[in-house]
């Protein structure tokens, strides 16, 4: 990206965590993306990281929420467990770690 454009505060926080995954001598990039299905993109995103990163293993997380109720649970669709399922599918690893949120 040319200097002259400024970074988002996504492109920001990915800079970050790439560099801090850089640091220990681990190759690291990101990717970024926007659409109307996540899974979609998500999955885009990490064939074309496999590309370049055959050997690769990717991280998720499921949110667990101390309040859950059924908009809680339609607005948290799902995705990481439809991601593990299309990458499980094809060879790939994937890994779910769990977050405690409320």
């Amino acid at each position: 990206m040319p200097p002259s454009v400024p970074c988002s505060k996504i492109e920001n926080s990915l800079c970050y965590y790439a560099g801090f995954s850089r640091s220990p001598g681990l190759n690291a990039s990101w990717r970024m993306a926007y659409g109307t299905d996540p899974v979609m993109e998500l999955d885009n995103l990490v064939q074309e990281a496999m590309t370049e990163y055959p050997n690769n293993v990717c991280f998720a997380t499921k949110l667990i929420f101390v309040n859950d109720n059924m908009l809680v649970r339609w607005l948290h669709n799902q995705t990481e467990l439809t991601m593990q399922r299309r990458l499980h599918l094809r060879g790939q690893q994937i890994i779910i770690l769990q977050m405690k949120v409320g």
